[in-house]
């Protein structure tokens, strides 16, 4: 009787402990998944766009100001 309550009580540590174990991995996929998601992945404004581009210096000022008009942003 000895070895049957042996393995009864590992097929419960199997129970209690896979699912705790499951949890976490999905726990930490998430996490390290979400951090290293691009920044600008959140829905962003047209006029940010716009900003953001022009702060990276692919509008020059005259393209800027006119796209910015055509938003309707004065």
């Amino acid at each position: 009787m000895m070895y049957h309550d042996t393995y009864w009580n590992m097929g419960i540590m199997w129970v209690i402990w896979l699912p705790i174990m499951v949890f976490c991995f999905i726990f930490l996929f998430r996490f390290f998944v979400k951090s290293n998601t691009n920044t600008f992945s959140e829905k962003e404004s047209p006029l940010e766009i716009l900003k953001r581009r022009y702060a990276n210096g692919e509008l020059s000022t005259a393209e800027f100001e006119e796209r910015k008009k055509i938003l309707g942003d004065n």
